[in-house]
């Protein structure tokens, strides 16, 4: 049997919530500022008030055979109990304040004690041992501790290596690089830093722009950087660090990258204004598995063009087994703007959504374009609702307080449609719209909630086109859905080949 536990660095603030214990090993357990209600607005000038979030709880550990896991709650008396996603089947033994279970393998779950608020976060790790030689030349090492090294550059064939209790603060770059690694244990925080419509040279918390013009990659490239960035980057890997507190997207790949491998990774304190999870741009041929994603907005978004010097090109992902909780925006999104677009051979499986805010499953173009999206696989994905949900709301001024505008709201299931506006036959920056989802297939979709989800399939007479959707095993608290009725379904007067089997 073996057990690896790091130790808070000094700077991580221990959780006032929960203790734990791994097999009798006290466990770590720190604090994170996560959002606490989904309430958002377009950028208006400053960053969310804290007084939107609240402070979560994570531990983190590797272990190599079934341990027993305790949990003390220090701060409620327990009344209800869930551990997400719920088909893991984790079963808890409660005695007065302590909860008892055993893990078989490595997962990342929650323990929500009387509700969501103040959850506990669980990372269970496999033990890997890196091929890594933190002596070499070619390695960026982070020992356990506490770093501030602002903007990571690495360069071709080298290697980022976060010990196990390292806290960096920092955010990687990966610009037009090859065979870069990003890898272990430890924490990347970029919670010292501004989001771009704020910067301005010299100013603190400005450091990652100002230090991206300095090496002559430009402030254009600095502006959009979360905790890791990567630009027209070939066989890079990323893997098992966890990301917290992003400026703006957490992870951004993007403009041709091909050949990413991203697995384990654990993305938490995620609550500004467009903290996105994982966004995949314009890219080829990557795997995401086995993450975690609590994410503000949108969680896993595979992205198409958005501007006219991106290369349209976007061929082969495939996300598997991950877990996701999306706080305003969309978990599983698959977007494109209003340039012509391709995105082609795409799959999302075994995952599971344990909340979601507006679409757990969404296809969606901003402001037409001629976009084509097809040959697409969603398969075996569970999708979990709270009674009440609380539903997102658009903040219109700075004093507004969090209402929930309807207690019987229920995040829709699956969208394919076009948003924010149809200028049809020409869109605003003068192209044709034709908007193409085809060959999509939606299978073992399981959704467990009070209220039965909308889904989605928008079509606009020669312009909005749907063309061999097929939904397969759709099961709503375990009942197959044979039909659009009970799918709760509404398909397009023009949409061709929507199935249901």
């Amino acid at each position: 049997m073996r057990i690896q536990i790091a130790p808070l660095a000094s700077c991580e603030k221990k959780s006032n919530d929960f203790k734990m214990t791994v097999n009798g090993e006290n466990l770590p357990v720190a604090q994170v500022r996560v959002t606490a209600m989904p309430l958002n607005c377009w950028w208006p000038g400053h960053q969310r008030d804290q007084n939107q979030t609240e402070l979560a709880s994570y531990a983190t550990f590797d272990f190599s055979e079934p341990v027993t896991v305790e949990v003390e709650c220090l701060t409620k008396k327990i009344e209800k109990l869930e551990i997400r996603p719920r088909e893991y089947g984790i079963i808890p033994k409660i005695e007065g304040n302590k909860i008892t279970f055993t893990l078989d393998k490595p997962r990342h779950f929650t323990v929500e004690v009387n509700g969501f608020h103040k959850a506990l976060h669980v990372f269970s790790n496999a033990i890997q041992t890196y091929d890594v030689d933190i002596h070499d030349e070619n390695t960026i090492y982070f020992a356990p501790g506490v770093h501030k090294a602002d903007l990571i550059v690495p360069k071709s064939n080298q290697t980022v290596y976060f010990d196990a209790g390292a806290v960096v603060y920092g955010a990687i770059l990966v610009y037009k690089a090859e065979n870069v690694r990003i890898l272990g244990r430890g924490v990347l925080d970029s919670s010292p830093y501004l989001r771009s419509e704020e910067y301005e040279e010299g100013k603190v918390g400005c450091e990652l722009i100002d230090q991206a013009e300095a090496l002559g990659i430009g402030k254009k490239i600095g502006y959009s950087i979360g905790n890791i960035k990567a630009v027209g980057c070939h066989n890079l890997t990323i893997d098992g660090i966890i990301l917290r507190d992003p400026p703006n997207w957490s992870m951004n790949i993007r403009e041709s990258s091909e050949h990413v491998i991203i697995n384990n990774l654990k993305l938490i304190g995620l609550w500004r204004y467009n903290s996105d999870g994982i966004d995949i741009c314009t890219s080829s041929h990557i795997r995401i598995s086995d993450c975690f994603i609590r994410s503000f907005d949108d969680s896993i978004i595979t992205r198409g063009t958005s501007n006219k010097k991106e290369e349209d090109k976007f061929v082969d992902m495939v996300t598997t087994d991950c877990v996701l909780w999306c706080e305003w925006g969309r978990a599983i999104e698959i977007w494109t703007s209003r340039n012509t677009s391709h995105i082609s051979d795409v799959v999302y499986q075994n995952c599971h959504i344990i909340r979601t805010a507006h679409v757990a499953l969404d296809f969606q173009v901003y402001c037409g374009g001629p976009t084509y999206m097809e040959n697409f696989r969603l398969e075996n994905i569970s999708v979990d609702s709270d009674y009440p949900c609380e539903s997102p709301v658009y903040q219109n001024h700075d004093m507004q307080v969090y209402q929930t505008e309807n207690i019987d709201y229920v995040p829709g299931l699956f969208h394919a449609e076009d948003c924010y506006g149809l200028d049809a036959p020409i869109n605003k920056i003068g192209l044709p719209v034709d908007i193409n989802f085809k060959n999509i297939v939606v299978k073992n979709i399981r959704f467990y909630g009070k209220n039965k989800p909308m889904s989605l399939i928008k079509t606009v007479d020669s312009f909005v086109k749907a063309d061999n959707i097929v939904f397969e095993d759709i099961y709503f608290n375990g009942v197959k859905a044979t039909n659009a009725e009970e799918m709760n379904l509404y398909i397009g007067e023009t949409a061709t080949n929507i199935k249901i089997k």
